[in-house]
């Protein structure tokens, strides 16, 4: 079943959550989620795109919710084996699946959402493998944090090429522009913009 994206807070919860802030942010969270019918209890999911402290401070707010944060799979204190370096999707149901994107740290992963919302489509909650819309047009924005640049180079392109929404770690949900899903895997985002200037302005 197609599900809602709700918007906290550049990011995105309804019964999975993805980027759970920093630990100052935990009234927000909660006040945030009460206003939408919800409770901590209630979260089914919890996705940390990746281990930094401004992304994963408040999982201890959903102690019924299964924890996934990067490649590590945990409920109850129990670990979960799943071969997310050899590329298998962590699949929640046919409508969400979590997937090894890496490159800002060596276990970034994404959260593929099947919107309800036609306008919406499929939305990639990706962290900081984006940080934010202004990252399309400027590679300094990225790279700076990047530990691997050239994997988040693959990964970003990757997730271009199949979200029609996207969802980054550290700006406003926007939509993938149709110019991206045509993009050469082994180029930079300003090599290929570059590219696409020059051929429609021909």
């Amino acid at each position: 079943m197609p599900y809602e994206i709700i918007i906290l807070r550049p990011g995105f919860y309804k019964k999975t959550a993805a980027g759970e802030g920093s630990a100052w942010d935990t009234k927000f969270i909660i006040s945030e989620i009460l206003k939408h019918g919800l409770k901590p209890e209630n979260i089914n999911y919890v996705v940390g795109t990746h281990g930094h402290s401004d992304h994963i401070g408040n999982l201890n707010l959903f102690t019924q919710a299964t924890h996934i944060v990067c490649h590590d799979i945990s409920k109850d204190n129990v670990y979960f084996q799943h071969p997310f370096q050899e590329g298998v999707p962590y699949t929640i149901d046919g409508d969400v699946s979590i997937e090894s994107t890496p490159g800002h740290t060596s276990q970034d992963v994404t959260v593929f959402v099947t919107s309800g919302d036609s306008n919406l489509g499929v939305v990639a909650v990706a962290g900081d493998i984006f940080e934010n819309e202004h990252c399309l047009f400027d590679d300094d924005l990225w790279m700076g944090q990047s530990q691997f640049p050239e994997l988040q180079k693959k990964s970003r392109n990757a997730i271009l090429k199949r979200a029609d929404t996207l969802v980054p770690g550290h700006g406003a949900m926007f939509q993938v522009p149709a110019s991206y899903k045509r993009m050469e895997e082994t180029k930079s985002t300003r090599d290929n913009i570059i590219r696409l200037a020059v051929t429609i302005s021909w």
